[in-house]
């Protein structure tokens, strides 16, 4: 889960997407490191989208049911 320095349990680290991207793909700090330059360059902004687009349906979602109560 991308925390966009954010942290509301964890302290904020320059690393946080990097981590994310071990997560998400399972590779190893060696792996990642042996990737091209590029591919991270690419997989790091989809999945700072992707976890803006999954926090703002979230926010949607509590404010849609909020209204429902």
């Amino acid at each position: 889960m991308l925390y966009m320095g954010q942290r509301h349990t964890l302290p904020h680290s320059e690393y946080g997407i990097v981590l994310d991207v071990l997560r998400e793909t399972g590779w190893t700090w060696d792996e990642y490191l042996s990737q091209p330059a590029d591919l991270s360059d690419e997989l790091e902004p989809r999945m700072i989208a992707q976890a803006d687009a999954e926090t703002k349906r979230a926010k949607q979602a509590e404010r849609k049911a909020g209204k429902k109560r």
